[in-house]
């Protein structure tokens, strides 16, 4: 009842004073501190390891503490742009720093060269960028005749879309050899389907649904099952990686490393 509240948000000045009437209450010197934007940079030249995934290495900063950390993959003459987000060890630190390993061999762009660059983000959505470093993503090679052409008409469709006619027709002619991929009904069923697709459906979300489905049956082709659950363990280990970076609680780190 007898006390007063008030909230300004202060950008500049020295001094706060209250004043009644004509006399000052009560005066206090301030100073403005900015809050400056994030700083980040590459620790070292990003690389394929020997397992062909990405490493990236980051060191960043921020006067408040990073709140985030990412990593941005343009290809040229595009404006598509893939977000991956890197692991911070603490939250908010002042100084950060991680390696981190990323399997971008079953990503549309992979054996394409693109640009990556490093973001940092603070606690009032400030954000700093590195320098672009230009390479070309590490891709998987296959053996399997047949899955090559997959990954090929696969890549086709990620560089010209106005190609999806012809994909669609390279497609229905692999299906055309069943002998070519000892008969599998799943491979069959599957170049029909992606055929199909390619041709009646028009949806934006059309063509990642192929690319997805292409990369499947390219992996069963090489590897049979063993790929797809290589990719499963995979995905397990990045949700539990960033699990602990963010403190969850136990049972559920526990429940990732059970599977």
């Amino acid at each position: 009842g007898a006390s007063f509240h008030v909230e300004e948000k202060l950008s500049a000045g020295e001094r706060i004073s209250i004043r009644q009437g004509g006399a000052t209450v009560g005066t206090w010197r301030i100073g403005i501190v900015p809050d400056k934007a994030p700083e980040i940079r590459f620790g070292a030249p990003p690389k394929a390891t020997a397992r062909l995934a990405l490493e990236v290495r980051y060191a960043a900063s921020d006067d408040y503490g990073v709140t985030r950390v990412l990593m941005e993959i343009r290809r040229e003459n595009s404006d598509e742009v893939v977000q991956i987000d890197l692991p911070l060890v603490t939250t908010a630190p002042k100084t950060a720093g991680d390696t981190s390993f990323h399997d971008l061999t079953a990503h549309p762009w992979a054996g394409l060269p693109v640009s990556l660059r490093l973001v940092a983000q603070d606690a009032l959505n400030q954000t700093g960028a590195s320098e672009d470093v230009k390479i070309v993503l590490p891709e998987r090679v296959f053996t399997h005749p047949v899955a090559q052409a997959l990954v090929e008409q696969r890549r086709e469709l990620s560089i010209r879309l106005d190609t999806k006619m012809r994909v669609a027709r390279a497609l229905a002619g692999l299906s055309l050899a069943p002998e070519a991929f000892n008969r599998d009904l799943v491979i069959s069923l599957g170049l029909g389907v992606a055929s199909a697709r390619l041709r009646h459906d028009h949806r934006p979300a059309a063509v990642p649904s192929v690319q997805e489905l292409l990369w499947d049956m390219a992996l069963r082709l090489e590897d049979g099952d063993m790929s797809l659950a290589d990719r499963s363990l995979r995905d397990i280990q990045r949700a539990l990686q960033e699990a602990l970076a963010r403190n969850a609680p136990d049972a559920g780190s526990e429940q990732l490393l059970q599977e």
